[in-house]
């Protein structure tokens, strides 16, 4: 019964802090997040001018895509989470 409860609870955790790493990032430039990260598997320029850049963290089963404002700046996160993943890069 203790470990159902602790998976569940750890479960949780987990889903928590797939938001965190998102948000770690909001205000750093995009520079800073590819010294870190790697380079991205895509990027778009936006209509308002802006550029979306994204990372698949297959491993993980994960993407994530960051909005850089015009000047690099992060602005913006959102990820997806595919069946079984998890977002929470190394």
């Amino acid at each position: 019964m203790l470990v159902g409860v602790a998976v569940v609870l750890s479960g949780c955790v987990a889903f928590a802090t797939h938001d965190d790493h998102g948000k770690s990032w909001s205000g750093q430039t995009g520079e800073a997040l590819k010294k870190v990260w790697g380079q991205p598997q895509g990027q778009e320029t936006l209509p308002n001018g802006f550029t979306e850049i994204r990372y698949d963290l297959q491993r993980m089963n994960c993407t994530y895509w960051f909005t850089l404002d015009e000047a690099g700046k992060i602005v913006d996160y959102r990820y997806k989470v595919g069946t079984l993943g998890t977002c929470k890069p190394t």
